[in-house]
């Protein structure tokens, strides 16, 4: 693009990977790289309309089973912090759920077990007092390399709590069709959030990204009362009524928050201190 190619020859002195093309060009030995982080939410949703995912259940099995925190060492190259409810980790005065998930293969399998799973010696693969395996296809587009590895991971991690994971790589557009027609178990996505308590568009029943038929009368009031509420107490308060019933009925399976990263030439001095949604903040600092 332009912007690279005018930062690669000085043109420029400050730019972030939004605008710069890491995947085709690299920066300069030179060149100073300041992480930060982004809103950009990553998540595996799953059809809640038909399939294994119809299951609550299944769905909060499914997502203890996940390491978040190997995901965004070996996917993300640390550039990422977990997230499973899509409360931002840097966002402010708000209480830590008591039920926020985290790694537990044995909580899985347990809660697996509970649904009248049992293992079957020969696959190492659960089955259903139907005789199916626990299984389900997730789509994913080629075209993303950090969530082809993800998708890759996660097949991993979920095949160890007995569950069966066929990835199906897709061109964007096919990919995109598959999604739109609601043909698919999961898939690998992500979206940008306008800010920290505003998760509608993903997660009402009319939500505009809501393409999975999740929703519920809780965590509409829920949301509801997560975007009305002032700062302070009332705010901290929502937020925890709101991880409860997103970790409560798991609409989606949250991932990682991505990180982001400034980056500045030689020529540019002074402390940056790039924040989320604003990586030029104290840019009248800099000489």
């Amino acid at each position: 693009t332009a912007v690279t190619t005018a930062f690669n020859k000085g043109l420029i002195d400050a730019v972030t990977d939004k605008a710069y093309d890491t995947q085709n060009s690299t920066p300069k030995q030179t060149t100073r790289v300041t992480i930060y982080p982004s809103m950009q939410y990553e998540y595996m949703a799953t059809n809640h309309k038909r399939g294994v995912f119809s299951s609550q259940t299944i769905r909060s099995a499914v997502s203890s089973a996940i390491d978040r925190s190997a995901i965004v060492k070996n996917c993300y190259m640390g550039n990422a912090m977990e997230a499973n409810a899509p409360i931002h980790p840097a966002a402010q005065d708000l209480a830590e759920s008591s039920l926020l998930s985290q790694y537990n293969l044995s909580g899985a399998s347990e809660m697996l077990f509970l649904e009248g799973y049992t293992i079957d010696e020969k696959s190492r693969l659960l089955v259903g007092k139907d005789g199916k395996k626990l299984s389900f296809e997730l789509l994913v587009n080629k075209e993303n390399a950090e969530r082809i590895k993800t998708a890759e991971l996660l097949a991993q991690q979920l095949f160890a709590a007995g569950i069966e994971v066929n990835i199906k790589e897709l061109p964007f557009e096919d990919y995109l069709k598959a999604i739109k027609s609601g043909n698919y178990d999961a898939y690998l996505g992500g979206t940008l959030l306008n800010n920290p308590y505003d998760y509608e568009a993903l997660l009402s029943i009319d939500g505009a990204l809501n393409n999975y038929g999740g929703g519920s009368d809780y965590m509409e009031l829920a949301l509801s009362a997560l975007c009305s509420a002032p700062t302070g107490d009332s705010l901290s308060d929502a937020a925890f009524n709101f991880e409860e019933v997103f970790l409560r009925e798991q609409p989606v399976c949250g991932l990682v928050f991505r990180s982001e990263s400034l980056m500045t030439s030689q020529n540019v001095l002074g402390k940056l201190m790039p924040t989320v949604n604003a990586p030029y903040r104290n840019i009248y600092r800099w000489s």
